[in-house]
């Protein structure tokens, strides 16, 4: 009974795609393409689930010999798409039984070789900060190098992946505000503007970095910033550095 029921909601989520979908901002060329991503998955696991159950029934089934045999060659088909797991793990990773490559398990091991200049005040936030104190760093688009310190932290940021966002509001236009809100911060001369913005989103620490340098470049205006803030952690090599806005 388990196994039906599995079996026909792994169907339903196959057949749902196909009659409706959810409406986003790739409605126009990919239409079915997130309701499908986000269906299909959950049903391949399913049926993976009802597969592993029925071969092994069959394999065991004693009274009739050709349900046996239905469940070897089921058995036989499974086998043969297990060659799949070492052409996809060579494909992403490599070599993997070359150990100078091994990356392990540690999501954020990769910082300090692809962000060796923040990943240090990284780090420091990481251990330091407790709650979800708000951090501004600039933003960006979407599998991009942005937002790695509230992705690496899960500190809250005032503006994330540009696109996902836009994905899932359907509407860049309180996005584009935000962005150009992140702008001003970073950059504005106007003490007064650059201190309601920061009240507005909540901020409590400003990250002043390699993305940040190489977005906003001379207009950077890290002079107004360390008037407004104190620098509660520095990198003197790499010159990134923390701000902790001051009480107003």
């Amino acid at each position: 009974m388990v196994i039906g029921i599995l079996g026909l909601c792994a169907i339903g989520l196959i057949i749902i795609p196909e009659l409706v979908y959810v409406r986003d901002i790739y409605e126009e060329s990919y239409a079915r393409s997130n309701t499908m991503f986000k269906l299909t998955y959950q049903a391949f696991i399913l049926f993976g689930i009802c597969m592993s159950y029925i071969i092994t029934r069959f394999l065991l089934w004693k009274k009739e010999r050709i349900l046996q045999v239905f469940g070897g060659i089921g058995l036989v088909l499974l086998l043969w798409t297990f060659g799949y797991f070492g052409t996809s793990v060579y494909s992403w990773f490599g070599n993997v039984f070359d150990l100078s490559e091994y990356r392990g398990l540690d999501a954020t091991a990769y910082l300090e070789n692809v962000f060796s200049e923040d990943a240090g005040a990284i780090r420091w936030l990481d251990e330091t900060i407790e709650g979800q104190s708000v951090v501004l760093e600039a933003n960006g688009d979407s599998y991009s190098d942005y937002e790695r310190v509230s992705a690496m932290t899960g500190l809250p940021t005032v503006l994330g992946w540009y696109v996902h966002e836009w994905l899932w509001r359907g509407d860049p236009a309180d996005l584009n505000v935000r962005a150009e809100d992140v702008k001003q911060m970073y950059t504005s001369t106007d003490t007064n503007e650059v201190l309601r913005l920061l009240e507005q989103y909540h901020v409590t620490y400003i990250f002043v970095g390699s993305k940040e340098k190489e977005k906003y470049g001379d207009a950077l205006n890290e002079s107004l910033l360390q008037s407004i803030g104190d620098i509660v952690y520095q990198d003197t090599a790499s010159g990134t550095h923390i701000l902790q806005v001051q009480d107003t």
